[in-house]
């Protein structure tokens, strides 16, 4: 027993998931190292299914913890051969974790192995297997997740240790179904591969089919001399998180937790096992303990720590000859062109201080090829005409201005270079870009071509249970009751800073908490979601961040598909960007560096990266890569529909930056609260507040953007009266007073904060970022540092330490909540823009909102009601006037209109849509008849044509009358002597079945809906529509409210069967629930288009208002 126990005592888990490992793991990489230590393990491998999404974080938490050696591996898929499932070998199993991982359906069949990377070669070959798997074997799977093939790993076994994979690896189910010679097969081919790192796995869950693996295996290797080596397997920390696990595969499988016949983990104990555990479960094998112990001290190595990684970046040759000397030098003289073009030869005083300081800084920290690319890839994009600007703190920087990345001047704004790169302590910069996000491919295959493909990677985002999924998923897998789940998850405040845990919902929401009391339902419910919140759900793909390296991205990180995208699309994009990729370097051989690379494929002709990093935008960082963020921004593709209207229509090219900054009509109409379709301004409680605020400059608008949230939220009512001058200006001492002027007292800019701390206590403004961050991060032992620095600071310049502490409590706010003055500024301007447009383009803006609307059905319906306010008239789809997309048309009066395009008729694809373009090329359709004989029936068959008729698409009669003359049409259409047929002439079809008609074919009412005497009253009466019922003022309050049904269907309840639908005003739209009592009592009056007055209670859900039925009546 003795050795038993010393080798239990060196025992390391060598086997062991974290919640990467999605639904099947349950515990964070940190919280699995803190417990690796606390049993005294002397390593642990990280080997979650198929990632390496946990390995900065298992390194990071190993230093913090003191685990001495963290190890890197990957428990992997690997795909039978077409030989070997011939065989049956596929389908045959030792228990229900084999049969999970040879799991049919779109899953190929694959058995598993756990790799483990020795040094680093190992660390290089576990990444290529990853990056294959992770994309070669993602295709073959059916974008099911990695799979690997044998014959890669095994080219690749340098450096590497390889586990057999317990009682879902290959030998484990061979012996199982006595098929020994091919285990002993398969045993020798790893062998020779792996020499003597290759090991047979003993598993040490707790149930009779592991028991009898584990028998079997080990006296396997025993007559065959192979090393024995003892895994805990770990998916979770505690006994009690096994029904969590168990939980995990029911919604992995989107099965009910309580189906007998559904699969669920094989035996129990799958967590860290004690040392007494570990002598009982493999006493028989002591070497199997010894073993783990002596392979983790092996495997000795570490992810590297670099410096940013740059791509390399062309610098002409009459610069320096040392690359960081040559790149600062040339971005130095970037900056002074384009300061000299502002400003002349001889640069203002503080212009040129400012660009000494920032170019010092730069230059010291080796960041000027960082910003040269970011410079070359906004430059691009202007030249493309792609409108965009940047996000964040980079628009405090003026070498930014000065190269042309941000358009504004932040000595302007008074806005500080720290926030964007502080010389207290370096970070890499971090420079985000905005960009119409219509135009976002275009930009993003530039970068392609510039860098080349295999140079360029999205980045991947890991999601997790919050609380509201959790309340869904574990919803569904208990078969709780819908709207039980809704209830609760509208119940669960929406905040981004610090987001509501389902502990905290319940401590800080009554009506949570009442529930969780006196319901037994919402209990379970609410219990069963805690075991869910914080396990990981899946991987995506980052909506706007990619890396750029001057290798292969896979030599840094591995690499997966992104998500997204289907299999076969997949390949295509695959075989055409490889095409063109080839066609541009054969290009560039010629001396033909334009980067136009490639001729266009059948599709769109561009190039952009079909992987994905498998870490995180924030480990990507810490590994010193270069990233990006490239994000599409529906406000810019507005902005550039309304300017290619204004041209179209004027005849003026407008420069958005250069319009008048004080525009006495724009800021009017924002004061009044006509604020719909302005960029960050037009939901109701940001209406209100602009309404309040009356701004008068950008830098008004900006203050409003940055107030406008969570945090500083509770302070607006302060904040409109000191500005109003109903109240004073308060600070906790005069020399706050001039720099909290600015935001009124209130908690709003980060930069407020470090201005503070930099005039109270002494701090330059880089060591004031410093304790924004540590504030913000909450690092106790630097906050004690700082805490007494402050207070030192402060009283050497004669504050008390009262006043010195109550200033020190007001920072805590500015750093959970505080908003970047720079980003803000940014955002003021891009709200100016469109507010301006707005008002003095306003047939071509709105245009522009109805076009990138797309098939967004409250957003037509808001951007319609807006266009009828102001007076510009909305034309349906004509075949003979509308174009694809939304265009401008006239009246028959001259006066401009707004006409829907053919697209947007459902029924009527690209095919049609060009067919019909180009028989109407040869001239206006006159008829039906002329219609169904030009256009080809294959593009627009009967059910197309009734869809063109019932919108009011076809203009020879009224809707009713054509659709009844389809066939005759048709008919005389394919008559050797053609003759258009007189249109039977039918009663138009009644109000509510045309509007019925646009919703199903359009998506929207073309139709103007009547405002009846009932509605009107309503709205005079209570001054509530459904885009100013506000959900915060109205929850639990009982309205009235008119409107036609939209979009209405049925849902099973566990009361029976309800009815949910959107009330349409013509303003906009709002949710409707009538339960199963009401429903049988109000059925006849529920039918699509009907007009009604509905009555109920206001409830709230994911921040919005919804209305619960208690009445409802005709409008007639």
């Amino acid at each position: 027993m003795a050795k038993e126990n010393a080798a239990a005592e060196g025992f390391a888990d060598l086997r062991v998931h974290s919640h990467y490992s999605f639904r099947d793991g349950v515990n964070s990489v940190d919280e699995l190292v803190q417990v690796a230590v606390e049993l005294g393990r002397p390593a642990m491998a990280l080997t979650d299914h198929g990632l390496a999404a946990g390995f900065i974080q298992l390194q990071e938490a190993a230093d913090r913890h003191g685990l001495a050696n963290p190890i890197f591996g990957v428990d992997m898929p690997v795909a039978w051969t077409e030989a070997e499932k011939e065989a049956g070998w596929a389908q045959e199993s030792c228990g229900a974790e084999a049969a999970r991982l040879a799991a049919g359906g779109k899953h190929k069949p694959s058995y598993n192995v756990t790799l483990l990377a020795r040094d680093e070669t190992g660390l290089q070959n576990l990444f290529k297997v990853l990056t294959w798997a992770g994309t070669y074997g993602y295709d073959e799977n059916g974008s099911e997740g990695p799979l690997l093939h044998e014959d890669v790993l095994l080219k690749n076994a340098s450096g590497l240790a390889v586990l057999s994979g317990g009682c879902g690896g290959k030998i484990s189910r061979l012996l199982a179904t006595g098929k020994v010679t091919q285990a002993e097969d398969t045993a020798r081919l790893y062998r020779e591969a792996f020499g003597k790192y290759f090991y047979l796995e003993l598993t040490g869950h707790n149930s009779e089919t592991v028991a009898a693996d584990r028998a079997r295996v080990a006296a396997f290797g025993k007559q065959h001399d192979l090393p024995l080596l003892a895994t805990s397997d770990v998916h979770y920390l505690y006994p009690q998180q096994a029904a969590a696990r168990d939980l995990l595969w029911a919604v992995a499988d989107n099965a009910r937790a309580d189906d007998p016949k559904r699969r669920r983990p094989v035996g129990e104990d799958a967590r860290p096992l004690t040392l007494d555990e570990l002598v009982a479960r493999f006493g028989e094998w002591p070497e199997a303990l010894e073993n783990a112990g002596k392979l983790a001290a092996e495997c000795r190595v570490r992810l590297p720590k670099s410096e940013l990684i740059v791509p390399n970046f062309e610098i002409p040759d009459q610069f320096e000859s040392s690359e960081a000397n040559a790149a600062a030098q040339y971005l130095e003289n970037l900056c002074r062109t384009g300061l000299e073009s502002r400003f002349g030869k001889q640069l203002p005083e503080a212009v040129e201080q400012r660009l000494k300081t920032e170019m010092g800084v730069i230059r010291g920290a080796g960041f000027a090829r960082y910003i040269l690319i970011v410079a070359d890839i906004v430059r691009q994009a202007h030249k493309m005409g792609v409108l965009c600007a940047p996000r964040g703190s980079s628009a405090g920087s003026l070498v930014c201005y000065a190269v042309g990345i941000t358009p504004l001047n932040p000595l302007d704004y008074g806005l500080l270079f720290e926030r964007f790169l502080n010389p207290a302590r370096l970070a890499p910069p971090d420079i985000d870009l905005d960009i119409a996000d219509e135009d976002r491919p275009r930009l993003l295959d530039y970068v392609v071509r510039r860098y080349g493909l295999e140079n360029v990677a999205h980045i991947t985002t890991h999601n997790f249970e919050g609380a509201k999924s959790a309340l869904r998923d574990a919803g569904k897998a208990l078969g709780s009751d819908i709207f039980l789940i809704n209830r609760l998850v509208g119940l669960v405040p929406i905040e981004f800073q610090r987001p509501y845990s389902l502990s905290r919902t319940l401590e800080e929401e009554p009506e949570t908490g009442r529930l969780y009391k006196n319901d037994p339902a919402a209990k379970t419910l609410i219990d069963t979601a805690l075991q869910l919140e914080g396990t990981g759900r899946n991987s995506g793909t980052h909506a706007a961040g990619v890396v750029i390296t001057p290798e292969p991205v896979a030599t840094y990180v591995p690499l997966i598909r992104t998500e997204g995208l289907g299999q076969e699309q997949r390949k295509a994009e695959v075989r055409n960007q490889a095409r063109n990729m080839a066609r541009s370097q054969a290009r560039q051989a010629e001396g033909d560096n334009s980067g136009e690379g490639g001729e266009p494929d059948e599709q769109t002709g561009l190039l952009f990266p079909s992987v994905m990093t498998q870490w995180n935008m924030e480990d990507i960082e810490k590994r010193g890569l270069l990233k990006i963020d490239l994000l599409g921004l529906t406000a810019w593709s507005t902005i550039g529909h309304a300017l290619k209207f204004i041209e179209q229509e004027r005849g003026e090219k407008l420069d958005v930056w250069n319009l008048p900054p004080d525009d006495k009509p724009t800021f009017q109409a924002l004061s009044q609260g006509y604020t719909l379709g302005v960029f960050q301004l037009e939901n109701q409680g940001m209406t209100e507040f602009t309404r309040g605020m009356k701004p008068q400059s950008i830098a008004d608008l900006a203050l409003m953007i940055a107030a406008y949230r969570p945090g500083p939220m509770p302070f607006l009512g302060r904040l409109l009266a000191v500005r109003n001058g109903r109240e004073p200006l308060k600070t906790p001492h005069p020399l706050l007073d001039p720099i909290m002027a600015e935001t009124y007292g209130v908690p709003v800019y980060q930069e407020t904060m470090l201005k503070i701390a930099q005039e109270v206590a002494g701090y330059s403004l880089g060591e004031a970022d410093v304790l924004r961050k540590a504030i913000g991060k909450k690092n106790q032992k630097e906050l004690v540092a700082q805490h007494a620095k402050f207070l030192a600071g402060a009283q050497e310049r004669g504050l008390t330490k009262p006043v010195a502490e109550a200033i020190w409590e007001m920072f805590p706010p500015f750093a959970f909540y505080g908003f970047n003055q720079a980003h803000a500024i940014i955002y003021g301007f891009l709200t100016y823009i469109t507010a301006y447009l707005k008002q003095h383009y306003t047939l071509e803006y709105l245009g522009a909102l109805l076009t990138v609307a797309g098939g967004d059905t409250e957003a037509i319906i808001k951007a319609s009601s807006e266009a009828r306010r102001l007076g510009v008239p909305l034309l349906g789809p004509d075949v003979n006037r509308s174009q694809g997309r939304l265009a401008i048309d006239r009246l028959d009066d001259g006066q401009a209109a707004l006409r829907f395009g053919l697209s947007t008729v459902k029924g009527l694809g690209p095919a049609g849509l060009e067919s019909l373009q180009a028989a109407r090329a040869e001239g206006p359709f006159i008829g039906l008849a002329d219609f169904v004989k030009r256009v080809p029936g294959r593009a627009v068959n009967a059910r197309t044509l009734t869809a063109l008729a019932r919108v009011g698409a076809l203009p020879f009669a009224n809707r009713a009358s054509v659709e009844a003359t389809i066939p005759a049409a048709q008919k005389a259409a394919k008559a050797k002597a053609f003759q258009e047929p007189l249109v039977e002439e039918t009663p138009e079809y009644p109000l509510e079945t045309l509007l019925g008609y646009e919703q199903e074919y359009l998506g929207v009412h073309v139709t103007p809906l009547p405002v009846t005497e009932t509605v009107e009253r309503l709205e005079a009466e209570k001054r509530i529509d459904t885009t100013t019922l506000d959900a915060a003022e109205k929850t639990g309050q009982i309205v009235r409210l008119g409107g036609a049904i939209t979009g209405g269907r049925e849902q099973q309840s566990r009361y029976g069967v309800m009815y949910v639908f959107n009330l349409n005003d013509g303003r906009g739209l709002l949710e409707v629930t009538v339960f199963p009592k009401l429903h049988r009592e109000f059925k006849p009056l529920l039918v699509e288009g009907k007009l009604i007055v509905v009555e109920g209670k206001v409830d709230t859900q994911e921040g919005r208002a919804r209305l619960q039925a208690n009445k409802i009546s005709s409008a007639d």
